[in-house]
């Protein structure tokens, strides 16, 4: 009877979890637009005859150092930036690879193949991921999580046969690819770091030492970039007195129903962030056993968040690689655990998955707004005529939706064929008229009120 139970109940989960993943993939993959203004800005840098800056190679003196990332991005925007939904199609493809990549890794530690599986499975729409996998701007962040995992797959094939040279040049290849994807793949020398501390095993040292060489070259000629002081006030400056409480900020995220934006909630000025800490606390409680566990989850966050923990801002995207290592880390503790500890691990996972679909709607909804705003705004701007330096005035009927409007109104060259560039603004309820001031209605439309 026992046995007949837990069967039942396994099916049960499984069956949700899948109903979950087919939920999100709908809101993501069915999405009409897209949800900031970096996907408007390389949409119309796809259309120019020269690359913008940003993507060329040898500009190794810009702050956003990312060629790899911007040369695909490019071509991506080239043949798919007219029709959105195909384009998170391949989001969502690129991270199902990750969440394969993963399950692969957790089956080289012997996991058994269904923990591997419902781990990548949570991994794939844990909210940090859904956030990912649906804003069409995070190639960075796919890339470099992707060639982490690579390399984990190399290092446990080589422990198993011994370390040789080709191997220890395919794991410096993927973190210089890492690195030339994203600053956050400074990350990767410190996991294998603290893979090497855990296990003690001459694989991930011999891992950890080909990838941290490279990374040293690429701080020697970066560093000075990296941390100017002209960056400060941009979200980007680095701010190392806020390091703890943005920490705690990463851990507890997860669980905080109804905040889609980690960006959006205060760093612990109410009580309920504070509850949701004492939350996070006792589900580690329960998974974690032992000062040594502990000891893995304190590192590998850090490592993970990396150099996202020095920076002011915080942003759900700096949270994907951190989402895979405390996945794994659940997963691999999951065999160690007795039934009580086990039903607390599967009551987390319902709220993450909760929380998940919250941030899904929330993307879709952004994207569907966006779909009818910037068509309505370049037919306006075209209409209005605009000369000089007097931009056209918006205001929205839905205040709450203002920040949306102003996403895919910041500095974006032209739309449609539209110059648009700094020739509009989204005005708040108190700020002053503009001459020829339009109104934006609730569903994104741009319209006179005349």
């Amino acid at each position: 009877m026992g046995r007949w139970f837990t069967r039942s109940l396994a099916a049960i989960g499984a069956l949700f979890l899948l109903f979950v993943v087919v939920w999100i993939a709908c809101l993501l993959g069915g999405n009409p637009g897209y949800f900031s203004h970096d996907e408007l800005q390389w949409g119309a840098y796809a259309v120019q005859a020269r690359p913008p800056v940003a993507a060329d190679w040898l500009a190794i003196g810009q702050f956003q150092y990312r060629p790899l990332t911007f040369q695909l991005w490019l071509q991506l925007s080239r043949r798919l930036f007219d029709t959105p939904r195909l384009y998170h199609i391949v989001w969502l493809l690129l991270g199902a690879l990750n969440a394969v990549l993963l399950y692969a890794a957790l089956r080289g530690l012997l996991l058994s193949v269904t923990v591997a599986a419902v781990a990548a499975l949570l991994f794939w729409l844990n909210p940090y991921a859904v956030f990912v996998h649906g804003w069409v701007g995070t190639l960075g962040d796919l890339l470099w999580v992707m060639a982490t995992l690579c390399i984990v797959l190399i290092v446990q094939r080589a422990d198993r046969l011994g370390v040789d040279i080709p191997r220890l040049i395919a794991v410096a290849a993927l973190t210089l690819a890492a690195l030339l994807a994203k600053e956050a793949a400074l990350s990767i020398p410190c996991l294998l770091f603290v893979a090497w501390l855990l296990s003690r095993k001459r694989g991930w040292r011999d891992a950890f030492l080909a990838s941290a060489v490279v990374a040293g070259v690429y701080l020697l000629l970066r560093v000075g970039v990296l941390t100017t002081h002209s960056h400060h006030g941009s979200g980007y400056g680095i701010d190392l007195a806020g390091v703890p409480l943005r920490f705690l900020h990463y851990q507890v995220f997860p669980w905080f129903i109804g905040a889609e934006e980690i960006n959006a909630i205060p760093l612990f000025s109410e009580a309920r962030q504070w509850n949701l800490a004492i939350l996070t606390l006792l589900l580690w409680l329960a998974v974690l056993r032992g000062y040594r566990d502990w000891l893995a989850w304190l590192l590998l966050s850090l490592a993970a968040l990396g150099p996202a923990l020095l920076i002011a801002a915080t942003s759900n995207r700096y949270g994907y690689g951190l989402g895979a290592v405390l996945i794994g880390l659940a997963a691999w503790n999951w065999r160690n655990l007795g039934a009580i500890r086990r039903g607390v691990l599967l009551c987390a996972a319902l709220i993450l998955c909760w929380h998940s679909v919250g941030v899904a709607r929330h993307m879709r909804e952004v994207g569907e707004i966006q779909a009818v705003y910037s068509p309505s705004l370049a037919s306006a701007v075209a209409e209005a005529g605009l000369h000089g330096n007097q931009p056209m005035g918006l205001r929205a009927d839905c205040d709450g939706q203002r920040w949306i409007y102003q996403r895919p109104s910041h500095g974006i060259p032209q739309y449609d064929g539209v110059a648009i560039g700094s020739r509009v603004r989204v005005l708040a309820p108190g700020d002053a008229s503009l001459p020829g001031e339009r109104r934006i209605a609730c569903n994104g439309r741009v319209y006179s009120p005349d």
